[in-house]
Protein backbone atom coordinates (compact mmCIF):
# COMPACT_ATOMS: atom_id res chain seq x y z
CA UNK A 1 0.00 0.00 0.00
CA UNK A 2 1.54 3.39 -0.54
CA UNK A 3 -0.54 5.69 2.75
CA UNK A 4 1.79 8.40 1.93
CA UNK A 5 0.63 8.94 -2.00
CA UNK A 6 4.73 9.60 -2.30
CA UNK A 7 5.99 5.88 -2.06
CA UNK A 8 7.14 5.52 -5.65
CA UNK A 9 9.21 8.98 -5.58
CA UNK A 10 10.73 7.84 -2.55
CA UNK A 11 11.49 4.58 -4.25
CA UNK A 12 12.90 6.13 -7.15
CA UNK A 13 15.05 8.86 -5.21
CA UNK A 14 16.66 5.83 -2.81
CA UNK A 15 17.81 4.07 -5.93
CA UNK A 16 19.15 7.43 -7.47
CA UNK A 17 20.78 7.89 -3.75
CA UNK A 18 22.48 4.68 -3.41
CA UNK A 19 23.05 4.44 -6.75
CA UNK A 20 21.26 1.71 -8.31
CA UNK A 21 19.71 4.05 -11.08
CA UNK A 22 23.10 3.97 -13.20
CA UNK A 23 21.72 1.15 -14.70
CA UNK A 24 17.67 0.61 -14.55
CA UNK A 25 14.87 1.46 -12.16
CA UNK A 26 12.33 -0.91 -13.29
CA UNK A 27 8.56 -0.75 -11.30
CA UNK A 28 7.20 -3.87 -10.53
CA UNK A 29 4.08 -5.41 -8.30
CA UNK A 30 4.22 -7.25 -5.14
CA UNK A 31 2.82 -9.86 -7.56
CA UNK A 32 6.12 -10.14 -9.16
CA UNK A 33 8.21 -9.74 -6.67
CA UNK A 34 6.55 -13.00 -4.30
CA UNK A 35 6.28 -15.22 -7.19
CA UNK A 36 9.20 -15.31 -9.55
CA UNK A 37 11.65 -16.95 -8.74
CA UNK A 38 14.36 -15.21 -10.59
CA UNK A 39 14.08 -11.42 -12.06
CA UNK A 40 17.65 -11.07 -13.50
CA UNK A 41 19.46 -8.12 -16.20
CA UNK A 42 21.74 -8.96 -18.68
CA UNK A 43 23.36 -7.89 -21.65
CA UNK A 44 22.25 -9.22 -24.93
CA UNK A 45 22.78 -9.08 -28.77
CA UNK A 46 19.54 -8.47 -30.64
CA UNK A 47 19.29 -8.48 -34.33
CA UNK A 48 19.15 -12.32 -35.00
CA UNK A 49 23.05 -12.81 -33.90
CA UNK A 50 22.81 -16.60 -32.69
CA UNK A 51 24.76 -18.78 -31.48
CA UNK A 52 25.68 -16.67 -28.58
CA UNK A 53 29.05 -14.45 -29.52
CA UNK A 54 32.24 -15.42 -28.49
CA UNK A 55 34.31 -12.26 -28.42
CA UNK A 56 38.11 -13.22 -29.12
CA UNK A 57 39.23 -10.58 -26.50
CA UNK A 58 36.56 -8.41 -24.77
CA UNK A 59 33.14 -7.50 -25.44
CA UNK A 60 32.65 -3.25 -25.46
CA UNK A 61 36.03 -3.04 -23.65
CA UNK A 62 34.96 -5.48 -21.01
CA UNK A 63 37.77 -8.25 -20.43
CA UNK A 64 35.31 -10.52 -18.48
CA UNK A 65 33.13 -11.27 -21.22
CA UNK A 66 33.34 -14.40 -22.86
CA UNK A 67 29.57 -15.10 -24.36
CA UNK A 68 27.01 -12.45 -25.50
CA UNK A 69 23.46 -14.73 -25.68
CA UNK A 70 20.68 -13.45 -27.76
CA UNK A 71 17.52 -13.11 -25.52
CA UNK A 72 15.76 -16.42 -27.20
CA UNK A 73 19.95 -18.40 -26.32
CA UNK A 74 19.48 -16.74 -22.62
CA UNK A 75 15.52 -17.92 -22.15
CA UNK A 76 16.78 -21.66 -23.38
CA UNK A 77 19.74 -21.57 -21.24
CA UNK A 78 17.47 -21.01 -18.17
CA UNK A 79 15.30 -23.85 -19.10
CA UNK A 80 18.02 -25.98 -19.58
CA UNK A 81 19.18 -24.83 -15.49
CA UNK A 82 15.63 -26.18 -14.39
CA UNK A 83 13.79 -23.02 -14.41
CA UNK A 84 10.07 -22.47 -16.32
CA UNK A 85 7.90 -19.91 -17.73
CA UNK A 86 10.93 -17.53 -18.58
CA UNK A 87 9.87 -14.61 -20.14
CA UNK A 88 11.09 -11.40 -21.56
CA UNK A 89 10.13 -8.25 -19.54
CA UNK A 90 12.18 -6.22 -21.57
CA UNK A 91 14.63 -4.89 -24.33
CA UNK A 92 16.19 -1.47 -23.88
CA UNK A 93 19.30 -0.35 -25.83
CA UNK A 94 21.95 0.62 -23.12
CA UNK A 95 22.85 4.57 -23.02
CA UNK A 96 25.95 6.30 -22.80
CA UNK A 97 24.19 8.36 -20.27
CA UNK A 98 23.39 5.57 -17.79
CA UNK A 99 27.34 3.87 -18.16
CA UNK A 100 29.34 7.32 -17.91
CA UNK A 101 32.12 8.08 -16.04
CA UNK A 102 31.39 10.43 -13.16
CA UNK A 103 33.37 12.19 -10.48
CA UNK A 104 32.90 9.42 -8.16
CA UNK A 105 33.40 6.89 -10.38
CA UNK A 106 36.45 7.30 -12.59
CA UNK A 107 36.02 3.71 -14.79
CA UNK A 108 35.51 3.60 -18.21
CA UNK A 109 32.23 4.55 -20.04
CA UNK A 110 30.17 3.17 -22.70
CA UNK A 111 31.13 6.47 -24.40
CA UNK A 112 34.90 5.02 -24.76
CA UNK A 113 33.65 1.60 -25.87
CA UNK A 114 31.61 2.62 -28.39
CA UNK A 115 32.80 3.42 -32.21
CA UNK A 116 33.06 6.73 -32.41
CA UNK A 117 31.93 6.89 -35.97
CA UNK A 118 28.69 4.20 -35.67
CA UNK A 119 27.48 4.11 -31.92
CA UNK A 120 25.59 0.72 -32.67
CA UNK A 121 28.99 -1.25 -32.44
CA UNK A 122 31.43 -1.48 -30.09
CA UNK A 123 35.07 -0.23 -31.16
CA UNK A 124 35.91 -4.44 -31.18
CA UNK A 125 32.76 -4.38 -34.18
CA UNK A 126 30.11 -5.99 -32.07
CA UNK A 127 26.51 -4.92 -31.36
CA UNK A 128 26.26 -2.41 -29.01
CA UNK A 129 25.16 -3.04 -25.20
CA UNK A 130 21.71 -3.87 -24.91
CA UNK A 131 19.97 -4.81 -21.77
CA UNK A 132 17.51 -7.81 -21.19
CA UNK A 133 15.28 -7.98 -18.49
CA UNK A 134 13.84 -12.00 -17.24
CA UNK A 135 11.33 -13.40 -14.99
CA UNK A 136 11.63 -17.23 -14.48
CA UNK A 137 10.28 -19.58 -11.75
CA UNK A 138 12.52 -22.76 -10.39
CA UNK A 139 10.96 -25.79 -11.28
CA UNK A 140 8.18 -27.11 -8.27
Amino acid sequence: QDASGNAKRIALAWAMGIGSARAAVVETTFAVETETDLFGEQVVLCGGVDPPSLTPSRYARMRNVWHVPTPQVLCHWLQQSGFTGAEIVDITPTTRDEQRSTDWMRFESLQESLDAENLQVTIEGHPAPTRCLITARTKS
